[in-house]
């Protein structure tokens, strides 16, 4: 909770409630100490249920970035872009720098199936090395 001045000159004081979360159920302070949807992407081979390949908010957590992609939810006029997660999980998009398979678990960049090139709207999936 915030006081502020009030636009009314009759009242001097008004609260204004500030949310800080974003899509993702996260807040700021997860941003800041690195917890949450900011937290290091798990070392898996399958997408957590908890961590969202794509979000809306103002802010991208941490191991996101702001991009204009076609995947995703529809975001509200006043969010420019979508925060995309960095981290490739199977059959997600790859190949270009703001995006790279998920290290350590056996994933690597490959020409995409037609169905996960449809999904991901890209030629390139993370899929299981030959």
């Amino acid at each position: 909770m915030l006081s502020v001045c009030s636009a009314n000159y009759l009242s001097t004081l008004s609260n204004v409630n500030i949310d800080t979360r974003s899509d993702c159920g996260q807040t700021f302070w997860d941003w800041v100490t690195g917890s949450g949807c900011s937290a290091e992407a798990p070392v898996q081979q399958y997408r957590p249920e908890d961590r969202p390949q794509v979000v809306c908010t103002s802010w991208c957590p941490g191991g996101y970035t702001r991009r204009e992609v076609s995947i995703g939810p529809d975001c509200s006029w006043y969010h420019i872009g979508k925060c995309v997660d960095r981290s490739g999980y199977y059959g997600e998009s790859c190949g270009f720098a703001a995006r790279t398979c998920i290290p350590g678990v056996e994933l690597s960049c490959q020409p995409a199936t037609q169905e996960d090139a449809n999904k991901n709207a890209h030629s390139e999936a993370c899929y299981f090395e030959p």
